[in-house]
């Protein structure tokens, strides 16, 4: 009868069935409490996604309008030296992602490979002349100046990282188009054009990538991991990314977003968690209350038979 007593709570079978349906209804509620959470996460991730993407995309349109208004105003004659240097200076303090303005003075050559050469350079950041004449000798930078002088429109070159020796410099996009008998360029900072994009916005928990799908489609051009000591890509499906295309003259580029372990350690609220956890302790508390009057019975039974 002793071992009756001891053991009698695990033999109940009402308190047993009491413990199995109240953590079978605990389970569930925490699954569909953990599904309905994720897709709460997820719709949060793409409505930010599609906000820091419409940002980026203005940005890079911005340039591109920066670029055509200064070859708008290359068009024109200052009326004095002093007068271009000041135009130039408001000029560059209301696009700070501009690198450098080159003007690219061009005489055919007599190099059937090359099209025309370098003759003159006034640069208006502090390039130097070996640095443009690289630039305009790379082979993959030449078919954009060919196409820029030939047909005088506004043309986007590859990306190169001409502008800094820094080995963290991610590099910079030319804009190129023909005024008259020059070659202007204007080069981005990509790095500097993607920050200043969210600068107001200030994200947190994505990682942005930004590929050229022309040249380097699995290797991006430029990477931002928002906040900088986030661990990358804690979403591998692919619900959770988020892409989009960038046009550019001649060119196509590819945004891509993911969430990152600062965007789950926001969205995860640990209710799950504590639903089951309560759920688990009633369960519990309801079984042994169940089982006492079984126990007692038996105490009493013993107490019988003692007499």
């Amino acid at each position: 009868m002793r071992s009756r007593n001891m053991y009698g709570f695990i033999l109940s079978l009402p308190s047993l069935l009491a413990l199995l349906v109240g953590l079978s209804l605990t389970a569930a509620m925490s699954y569909f409490s953990n599904k309905q959470q994720e897709r709460d996460a997820h719709a949060r991730f793409a409505q930010e996604a599609q906000f820091i993407a419409q940002t980026v995309r203005r940005t890079f349109e911005q340039n591109r309008a920066a670029a055509e208004l200064w070859f708008r105003m290359s068009g024109a004659r200052p009326e004095s030296e002093d007068a271009a240097t000041d135009a130039t200076r408001v000029f560059l303090q209301g696009f700070p992602n501009i690198n450098t303005i080159e003007h690219l003075v061009i005489a055919k050559s007599a190099d059937e490979s090359r099209h025309f050469s370098v003759t003159d350079i006034n640069s208006l950041q502090s390039l130097t002349l070996n640095d443009i004449k690289r630039v305009t000798e790379l082979p993959e930078l030449q078919p954009a100046f060919d196409e820029a002088w030939r047909s005088g429109e506004t043309i986007a070159t590859p990306v190169t990282r001409i502008n800094s020796q820094n080995p963290a410099y991610r590099g910079e996009v030319r804009y190129i188009r023909r005024v008259n008998d020059t070659l202007i360029a204007i080069s981005f900072d990509l790095e500097h054009s993607l920050k200043a994009a969210i600068a107001d916005y200030k994200p947190e928990g994505f990682t942005l990538s930004v590929f050229d799908l022309m040249r380097y489609a699995s290797d991006p051009l430029v990477k931002l991991v928002l906040p900088q000591d986030g661990e990358e890509n804690i979403k591998k499906r692919k619900s959770w990314l988020y892409s989009d295309t960038l046009d550019l003259p001649e060119r196509q580029w590819l945004l891509r977003i993911t969430p990152n372990q600062a965007f789950h350690d926001q969205t995860n609220n640990r209710y799950t968690l504590t639903l089951f956890i309560s759920g688990a302790i009633i369960s519990i508390l309801l079984s042994l209350l169940l089982a006492r009057p079984t126990r007692k019975s038996g105490e009493t039974d013993s107490e019988a038979e003692g007499f």
